[in-house]
């Protein structure tokens, strides 16, 4: 286990044992103390709000509430602490250093809105293309070109939405994402020319043709000859994508800020990263 994952498993002891010993947490949030206990450069604890700037990547993104004081653990550590940390845990009967079971941790919140750049690609970005990859695979149906060819068959090879006889491309009717929760099934694989692609954009199928009730209800015998049955509004999948979202929103996040530290470190900061 790397040093950092054996703090980590060890910080909500740390945090009961500092409720039940206020003087351990100001001490532990004592740059001298976190130096001569751990040979730690920052104090083991430092509340969120006096944290600056350049040290946030200093300290994990997991808050720890401890008395009135609202707290992140810092994270640099390096295999040369082990040992300093397991004698920390022994003279405090707090653990030998060995990995102890962890509670799951609510989803972490988005990342914040950071500077803008034209034409960059975004967290956002990778958030979504998550969304769309999760529910592009759920199940195990397979389909391949024969079976496209059969669907756009099945609507006279014309736009499934107005039935016009124009080139096609291939739509979902029920858009892939964690608000629709459309899937890249072959029921909701939809022919439709450009135009009727372009102005459907991410609408549902049945918001985008109104009261076109023959059109919907072509598509809606389409999708249940092909045992397709749209998701609908499943909280608990929402909820799933949600925390997906979210997660993959701060891994960016916290890799951004580590190889920013970096390359600060190379410009004649010579702090330790983790």
């Amino acid at each position: 286990m790397r040093i950092g994952e054996l703090v980590k498993n060890h910080i909500g002891k740390i945090q009961r044992y500092c409720e039940s010993n206020p003087h351990e947490l100001l001490r532990l949030m004592d740059t001298s103390y976190s130096k001569s206990v751990f040979n730690l450069n920052w104090p083991f604890f430092a509340e969120v709000k006096k944290i600056s700037p350049i040290n946030h990547v200093r300290y994990w993104r997991d808050h720890y509430v401890i008395t009135d004081k609202r707290l992140r653990a810092c994270s640099q550590w390096f295999e040369k602490d082990r040992d300093a940390f397991n004698r920390y845990l022994r003279s405090k009967a707090i653990g030998n250093g060995e990995a102890v079971p962890t509670l799951p941790l609510d989803p972490p919140p988005p990342p914040k809105v950071g500077s803008r750049r034209y034409k960059a690609t975004a967290i956002g970005d990778a958030q979504n293309l998550l969304i769309r990859v999760i529910l592009s695979n759920l199940g195990e149906e397979s389909f391949g070109q024969r079976h496209w060819e059969d669907t756009k068959r099945y609507f006279n090879n014309n736009c499934a939405y107005c039935d016009e006889d124009n080139e096609l491309h291939m739509d979902h009717g029920v858009p892939i994402n964690k608000k629709d929760l459309g899937e890249h099934r072959l029921g909701n694989l939809i022919p439709s020319c450009k135009k009727c692609n372009d102005d459907k954009h991410y609408a549902d199928f049945k918001k985008f043709l109104g009261d076109r009730i023959e059109r919907i209800a072509k598509i809606e015998a389409y999708m249940a000859g092909r045992q397709y049955t749209p998701l609908g509004d499943n909280a608990q999948i929402k909820m799933i994508l949600d925390q997906a979202h979210a997660e993959v929103g701060a891994l960016a996040k916290r890799y951004i800020d580590i190889i920013n530290a970096v390359l600060t470190s190379g410009r004649g900061d010579a702090s330790p990263i983790v």
